[in-house]
């Protein structure tokens, strides 16, 4: 692990001192303490960690409705690692949540697939709020000896807002 900060190692520190506290009252005893501070220290390193990131987890799944679109027009482009657009389609007769995925090329947009109905939710009500540029969508893995609906399978993540101020 990282070496801490002073403000982590105070944090740790007072977090051991509740502990040390409420042990003198009958609650946690010393391996309880012992426990927990490991794990404060485990927190203050995973936050680090996030708060380094550029982007952040959000979601993956495979891309639904692969064979009834344009993928076939782009399929050799597709690759691991393709940036692809997400859009809310509001008047989706089959998916009140239907969220489209599209590849862009040479100013053309083609509608490749749909995130699939069921784990599509979330990601809906975000882009329907407005917030389409917090998100990136990439191929992560194809496969195509798979079924049409498994070839493509798509990772999603939130990117970093360089617009926001840091922390002191």
């Amino acid at each position: 692990m990282a070496e801490l900060t002073k403000s982590e190692n105070m944090q740790i520190r007072l977090g051991l001192f509740l502990i040390y506290a409420n042990s003198q009252r009958g609650a946690p005893s010393f391996g309880t303490a012992i426990t927990l501070h490991l794990q404060l220290k485990l927190i203050v390193e995973l936050k680090k960690n996030v708060m380094e990131t550029k982007k952040l987890y959000f979601m993956d799944c495979h891309l639904a409705g692969r064979m009834y679109h344009d993928a076939d027009e782009v399929w050799d482009d597709l690759k691991v690692g393709t940036i692809l657009k997400l859009e809310r389609e509001k008047d989706n007769r089959y998916d009140v949540n239907a969220v489209a995925v599209v590849y862009e090329k040479d100013g053309e947009a083609y509608k490749i697939g749909y995130i699939p109905r069921g784990e599509n939710e979330t990601l809906a009500n975000f882009l329907e709020m407005g917030w389409n540029n917090i998100f990136e969508c990439r191929i992560c893995k194809i496969n195509e000896e798979a079924h049409p609906e498994n070839q493509v399978h798509l990772t999603i993540k939130i990117k970093r807002n360089t617009n926001s101020q840091k922390e002191g």
